[in-house]
């Protein structure tokens, strides 16, 4: 595993989040890897186990395999002052 520095603010805002979500998304492009997976910083992974499990689907179409944060769908805009967007 690495680090990747993203130069994204450590807020945890919608923005900041994105912003960190989209840098390590065009790593992953760039990579040419087969996998992209997500892990939050209080989470364990079993590689052998994600690696097993993986093998059981197709790389060449999305896939989300896990449980979403919310109960909801989120909206994809953030409102901020004067409602810029």
């Amino acid at each position: 595993s690495h680090a990747i520095n993203t130069n994204c603010s450590a807020a945890h805002s919608r923005q900041a989040l994105s912003c960190k979500m989209a840098v390590e998304y065009d790593k992953f492009i760039e990579s040419g890897k087969k996998w992209f997976c997500h892990v939050d910083d209080d989470n364990y992974v079993n590689v052998k186990t994600l690696v097993k499990l993986l093998s059981n689907y197709p790389h060449t179409q999305d896939m989300y395999i896990g449980k979403p944060s919310l109960d909801r769908p989120i909206e994809a805009t953030e409102r901020l002052g004067d409602n810029k967007m």
